[in-house]
């Protein structure tokens, strides 16, 4: 667990923790805090907290990705993929600690907005849904990562999906809103109601964990796809 961890580079140092684990979570806040007010007509506790939940879950997102993009580097998912394709210790490490970055970062970015005077219910909300929004990430970063094995952009379905989340996931208009296509596509994600919950309390959390559910198998299903054709390719070498 613990090389897990130093695997992944904004941990290096206390700069880029701030960073990635308060700041940026924080110029996101205030972008669709801005946007929200202008549209609604004052500030939105609620956007701000939903927001803090979603950049948690974009930060699991990130660091599962990022923690088998290492293993490409390094050329372990080569000998992982011939020798050890479905080894749990492998796995598990990994899906930990994406968990446990998200978590984090949603738990220190709600003190502070508890600090600044957030309702405690609302709060309260944010920290019940921070480990449930967090799995849905690392699955989303599983299944990124694993659609892009072999390619030469490991990110590439993850840098359509990022940007992306911010609309899919409500956190700023409530999908109910949107327009029929783009509920549509909303609804294909496990992200709006689990935000909608936060925001309103009346989100189906139920709905979107059994639709994460469904992508994990997605996911896992490319993986075995993949592990067979990458193991064919490298087993003499490994």
């Amino acid at each position: 667990m613990k090389t897990q961890f130093t695997s992944l580079t904004y941990l290096q140092n206390w700069k880029t923790i701030l960073v990635h684990f308060i700041i940026i979570p924080f110029v996101n806040l205030l972008l669709l805090v801005a946007i929200n007010s202008q549209y609604q007509g004052g500030f939105s506790w609620g956007v701000a907290v939903g927001t803090i939940v979603l950049n948690g879950g974009l930060l699991s997102m990130g660091s599962m990705a990022a923690l088998f993009t290492m293993d490409r580097t390094l050329k372990i998912d080569r000998e992982m993929a011939t020798q050890r394709p479905y080894s749990f210790k492998y796995w598990f490490d990994k899906i930990i600690t994406a968990i446990i970055c998200g978590v984090i970062s949603i738990f220190i970015n709600d003190f502070i907005l508890m600090i600044l005077g957030a309702p405690n219910a609302l709060v309260l909300r944010s920290m019940i849904m921070a480990i449930p929004f967090a799995v849905v990430g690392t699955i989303f970063g599983f299944v990124g990562s694993i659609a892009a094995w072999t390619m030469i952009n490991p990110y590439f379905y993850l840098n359509i999906l990022e940007p992306m989340m911010i609309i899919i996931s409500g956190t700023l208009v409530n999908v109910e809103k949107y327009p029929s296509w783009l509920r549509i596509l909303s609804n294909c994600f496990p992200f709006a109601q689990l935000i909608r919950y936060v925001e309103t309390s009346k989100g189906m959390v139920g709905r979107d964990i059994l639709l994460a559910l469904v992508w994990l198998l997605v996911g896992i299903g490319i993986y075995v796809y993949k592990v067979s054709t990458i193991s064919e390719k490298y087993r003499e070498m490994y």
